[in-house]
């Protein structure tokens, strides 16, 4: 799509709607079916409270309207278009559309030479991303013909500064190919082989596993494509190529050869790619065909043999031990080079794996008394690791935390032996929780090191009590934590532990909850108060005045712990809750409290099954479809 056929795209504006029209819209999104087995009562109250939250929404985005700043106008409208989307099609499009032009028109607005500039960048691809997710939850070709329309003109300053990901809009298709395979194989496909044809990204990969199982013929055709592509050099020198190369490998490998159990680093893929199982029908015929896996074999063998300290080194080690069991067995007289070559690759990687090798087996499969036989015996560098690994085994299998901590005594990196035994304390308090021992578990609180320690701990203690029935344990640890959160430091981290307390409180007392989030907000307002005072010496949350919504990192996250809070408050008194919200002085900070209450009451609410571009099933009238 061109960008002179974006005014086409943003039609339908959900701001420039009359008032009364956007109404009778959020009026229309309320009507979702109850969820099954709802009746009576409970129906009534969740259809109530889910009118009043897209009422609070209505009202947020009015107050948006009035905002300086078009990032936190837009970002208002994507929080809404996510929101009414799955209740309302139409007013979904329209808020996504309301917000797709301010991206447009940000996007046209960047300029290359203002000393600003890479944080603009930042944050219009930020957004850009945002919107993208939000509608390829919804309509992925939408999405795609938005992202196509407003590609940023700006992409090659930015990159050059080193900020972005040189094939950042490659991996946004991928992503969206990945939503497109469902329904739509063909298309996916053709993007796939589309983004190919530009450079090697990881994201193909999904493409593959989701067409496996939808398509296996265009899976497969695919991914011969990418190994007719692939060379030895680009294997070597491309981690995004290699990183390809390796999965392939591995979801191809024959039958008799299993995954292989390495000790060498941890394959960590950049991109969008997550490696995922994917079954392909029955009588499929395989990814790839028996010439097209040799030659991608001997394209493989051959970058491994080209020479180490590449950027492909990880990837091309794990496809490499993926390899091996089938060398020794149809190609005896290559393994013993080969196996020579991974040893080699394996110490230039990681060379404790090598020093590792022999105590393997006692690491993985050995007794807790083993371990500690055979730690005096190994290297200084693998020492510490047996006698972790024995304490732990004693306390899992066992259960014997004492002993645990004595065996961590002979740890010799004194963080390590610290940290080992603080996590041991923490899961030895939290097991007695899980067990319904409550008594045990406050005990144990006193153990643990630092207040954050011991309010994260009575936090979780109280929970698991409330969901045992058990309120008064619940009351005395909210106590106990509110105590401590409220006589220890004025940080971030305490306030946002007293934050917890108080959503946390929701369940055993709604007063006390309403409490301790109203004196907060009251505070966190004197706090973002001071620090426009002091914008610019530090962090940069403001601009033009106002508070960003993405760039004032640390005020909008205990926005955010306030609405969190009001939301889980909302059902017991929804009035007090929103008003809550309000209570913020700036207008952007309380839109975005407004904006978060709502979405935390309308996401934890059932909404009805969508389908593919036309929205809700049942509910939307036909008119309201595009």
């Amino acid at each position: 799509m061109r960008r002179k056929s974006l005014p086409a795209l943003l039609a339908l504006l959900l701001l420039l709607l009359p008032t009364a029209h956007r109404g009778a819209a959020f009026a229309q999104a309320a009507g979702a079916p109850p969820p099954k087995g709802e009746t009576g009562a409970a129906e009534a109250a969740r259809r109530e409270l889910e009118r009043k939250a897209l009422g609070l929404l209505e009202e947020a985005l009015a107050g948006a309207e009035g905002l300086k700043l078009a990032e936190n106008r837009v970002r208002a409208q994507s929080t809404a278009a996510r929101l009414l989307w799955p209740r309302d099609a139409k007013a979904g499009r329209a808020a996504f559309k309301a917000a797709a032009d301010g991206v447009a028109a940000l996007n046209a607005s960047v300029d290359t030479e203002d000393p600003q500039f890479y944080s603009a960048a930042q944050t219009l691809t930020q957004l850009r991303s945002e919107l993208v997710q939000v509608a390829g939850q919804f309509d992925p070709k939408l999405a795609l013909e938005f992202l196509r329309a407003t590609r940023p003109p700006f992409a090659e300053a930015f990159q050059s500064a080193g900020l972005g990901h040189p094939s950042q809009e490659q991996m946004l298709e991928m992503t969206l190919a990945n939503q497109v395979a469902a329904e739509d194989p063909r298309l996916a496909l053709e993007m796939a082989e589309e983004s190919l044809a530009k450079a090697f990204t990881t994201g193909l990969l999904n493409v593959i596993n989701l067409l496996r199982s939808k398509d296996p013929a265009a899976a497969s055709k695919l991914a011969v494509q990418i190994v007719r592509k692939l060379r030895p050099e680009d294997l070597r020198g491309n981690y995004e190529a290699s990183a390809i190369a390796q999965q392939l490998i591995f979801m191809t490998r024959t039958q008799e050869n299993p995954a292989p159990h390495s000790t060498g680093p941890t394959i960590i893929v950049s991109g969008t790619y997550a490696p995922t199982t994917s079954t392909p029908p029955v009588g499929a015929p395989p990814l790839l065909d028996a010439q097209t896996r040799r030659e991608l074999v001997e394209k493989v063998l051959a970058a491994v043999a080209g020479g180490a300290h590449s950027q492909g080194d990880h990837n091309l080690f794990q496809a490499l031990q993926t390899l091996l069991p089938e060398v020794e067995k149809y190609a005896p007289g290559r393994a013993a080079a080969l196996r020579r070559r991974a040893e080699e690759m394996e110490g230039g990687l990681n060379p404790r794996a090598r020093l590792a090798r022999p105590f393997q087996e006692v690491l993985q499969s050995g007794t807790a008394e083993a371990m500690l036989e055979a730690a005096p015996k190994a290297p200084a560098e693998v020492r510490d690791q047996l006698y972790m690994q024995a304490a732990w085994r004693v306390f899992n299998e066992g259960g014997d935390a004492e002993r645990a901590r004595q065996i961590l005594e002979n740890v010799s990196n004194p963080q390590r032996r610290v940290q080992a035994r603080r996590s041991i304390e923490q899961q030895a308090q939290w097991r007695a929780a899980q067990q319904g021992n409550f008594a045990a578990a406050r005990q144990m609180v006193a153990r643990l090191h630092g207040v954050e320690e011991k309010v994260t701990a009575l936090l979780q203690l109280a929970g698991q009590a409330s969901a045992a029935g058990d309120r008064q344990t619940a009351r005395q640890a909210l106590e106990e934590a509110r105590g401590l959160a409220e006589g220890h430091g004025r940080g971030q981290q305490q306030f946002s532990q007293r934050l917890q307390v108080a959503g946390l409180y929701a369940q055993v007392d709604a007063d006390v909850s309403f409490e301790m989030v109203e004196a907060a907000i009251a505070r966190l307002d004197e706090l973002i108060e001071a620090a426009y005072v002091l914008d610019g010496f530090g962090h940069d949350s403001f601009r033009e005045g106002e508070l960003r919504a993405q760039g004032g990192y640390v005020w909008n996250e205990l926005i955010s712990q306030c609405a969190q809070t009001l939301g889980a408050l909302a059902p017991a008194d929804f009035e007090r809750a929103s008003a809550g919200a309000k209570k913020f002085r700036r207008a952007e900070a309380r839109t975005t409290a407004q904006l978060l209450l709502a979405q935390h009451i309308l996401s934890a609410m059932p909404t009805p099954a969508t389908d593919f571009q036309t929205g809700p099933r049942r509910h939307v009238r036909s008119g309201g479809r595009e």
